[in-house]
């Protein structure tokens, strides 16, 4: 099932070297042009590198919303990106985004869409076998990345990982 992604969840994972957890969980991530966009300022780093030889690849597809009037809307709220990729969502009757952003989460919760975070990702590959440690991949995320993950929500993520 395909899904579309914000650039949060692509970038992190790309940063860790885990971008491939993407590919092994969905057959097909789709992006909206903005968040092509917004990785462009940092094209030369190792982990957008990764996004684009996926896009090379074929198995990230850049995709055109052709809903303007509802990502105009959402951008009053969030950033374009974000506003992007819930409107391709939606477009495509997809059932979940991945987005890490709070109130891009709410936004699509709220849009009748399920939003899934990089933990979740980590969550679904661990369960899957993919992942053995889902401490080492958010520590990765808090210390290289400058992912912020709360005490409470790492706590918890471990917990469920059955790594506490």
């Amino acid at each position: 099932m395909p899904v579309v992604s914000n650039t949060s969840p692509l970038f992190n994972l790309a940063a860790i070297g885990k971008l491939s957890l993407l590919r092994q969980a969905f057959d097909e991530i789709l992006i909206p042009e903005a968040v092509l966009a917004e990785l462009e300022p940092v094209r030369e780093y190792s982990g957008v590198q990764a996004i684009h030889a996926a896009i090379a690849q074929g198995w990230i597809v850049v995709r055109v919303p052709h809903d303007v009037s509802k990502i105009r809307s959402l951008e009053q709220d969030l950033g374009r990106g974000e506003a992007a990729a819930i409107a391709l969502a939606l477009e495509l009757k997809l059932r979940r985004i991945l987005i890490d952003e709070r109130e891009g989460s709410r936004t699509a919760e709220q849009s009748g869409l399920e939003p899934v975070g990089v933990l979740g990702v980590l969550l679904r590959a661990k369960r899957e076998g993919h992942l053995e440690s889902v401490k080492e991949m958010m520590m990765a995320l808090r210390d290289e990345v400058g992912f912020y993950i709360r005490r409470d929500l790492f706590t918890k993520v471990l917990q469920l990982a059955g790594e506490d």
